[in-house]
């Protein structure tokens, strides 16, 4: 394994525990696979599938949906939007916050992550930079909590022309459209069910149809009682439960790129080993301020970075002079060290 990036987050280093950010945007962005770039995918290559696409959340009702979701067995895409105001925070990078939890928690479950723009733009009136914009500012957040980037990309209000495309195409993003719209977002949920119903019964059965369906998990009753609804008519026709690069045949390691090297993810975990191990790094006896604690549980890596993460109690960071700041900076390079020991350990 090398080591290419290292990043102490620790007293003094770096304000308000934030997440490191990322910059991918001189990362080179290779067609991946054989689904096309830069024009609409709006349905599946795969007959009886049904691919449940989420737009616009994470939101207070995103948990609640993935609860449902694990309990029926269900895979589904969820199209992110970065600065979504109804958390009532603008730190989506604060790594105590719901935000990434969420993103870390649906990827871990099986779940497809793909990007819906960092403001939810519009972007047939923005300027082909202000695409790239929001574009590469949803990047640096799924980089630093994920260590990937998305290859596939929902416009916002379904709006794209042939500008939008060319971006689109050079930013490396598969345009994912939908053939179900369930138009769960009006509340008229008589009319959405019928939909459902009329397109299972216009497919006649599984084996001749196959859909992407357009739902939102910022609405509770979406989540609460129209989900469970679409799952239990689904089941009853017998479709199977995919992400949308199922449905299209595209290998899972397509989905993404890797945030460094801009090449197909390697797959390798992300998810923290739930088993604690730690090593103190001083001389017996020494004071706490000496001694250096690697926890595996707060310790990233992916498959280009290894990044290390000590947070310091309150006290102790309320408490943090200049020298003080110059020892945080010797323990943090012992802490990598610690945490490059422990990873060869393993290998």
């Amino acid at each position: 394994m090398r080591i290419t990036s290292t990043t102490f987050l620790a007293g003094g280093l770096a304000a308000a525990n934030l997440l490191p950010r990322q910059d991918t945007s001189n990362i080179p962005r290779p067609p991946l696979g054989d689904i096309p770039y830069g024009t609409n995918v709006a349905s599946c290559t795969l007959p009886g599938k049904l691919a449940l696409t989420f737009d616009d959340g994470p939101d207070i009702y995103t948990a609640d949906l993935l609860d449902t979701l694990k309990k029926n067995n269900a895979k589904a895409t969820f199209f992110i939007v970065g600065d979504n105001g109804r958390w009532q925070r603008k730190n989506t990078g604060d790594p105590t916050g719901p935000y990434p939890a969420l993103l870390k928690r649906m990827h871990a479950e099986g779940h497809q992550i793909g990007s819906h723009s960092w403001s939810h733009a519009n972007f047939t009136a923005l300027s082909p930079q202000g695409r790239r914009e929001e574009l590469l500012k949803l990047e640096s957040v799924f980089a630093s909590v994920l260590g990937f980037i998305p290859t596939y990309f929902r416009p916002p209000y379904t709006s794209y022309d042939d500008a939008t495309n060319k971006e689109l195409k050079v930013m490396g993003y598969h345009n994912v459209n939908f053939d179900l719209d369930t138009e769960d977002y009006k509340g008229n949920f008589e009319k959405s069910r019928g939909f459902v119903t009329s397109s299972f019964a216009a497919g006649n059965s599984r084996k001749k149809s196959s859909f992407i369906t357009l739902l939102h998990d910022i609405h509770e009753k979406s989540v609460s009682e129209f989900v469970p609804w679409v799952l239990d008519e689904a089941k009853k026709s017998g479709y199977e439960f995919v992400t949308v690069g199922e449905c299209l045949g595209d290998p899972s390691n397509y989905w993404y790129r890797d945030a460094v090297t801009g090449q197909a993810w390697s797959g390798e975990p992300l998810v923290e080993p739930k088993k604690q191990d730690t090593t103190s790094v001083g001389s017996s006896g020494s004071s706490s301020s000496s001694s250096v604690t690697v926890d595996l549980q707060t310790t990233t890596f992916t498959s280009a970075t290894v990044t290390s993460t000590t947070t310091p109690k309150p006290a102790q960071a309320a408490a943090t002079s200049p020298a003080s700041r110059s020892g945080s900076l010797v323990s943090g390079m012992a802490a990598l060290l610690c945490a490059a020991a422990v990873v060869f350990a393993f290998l």
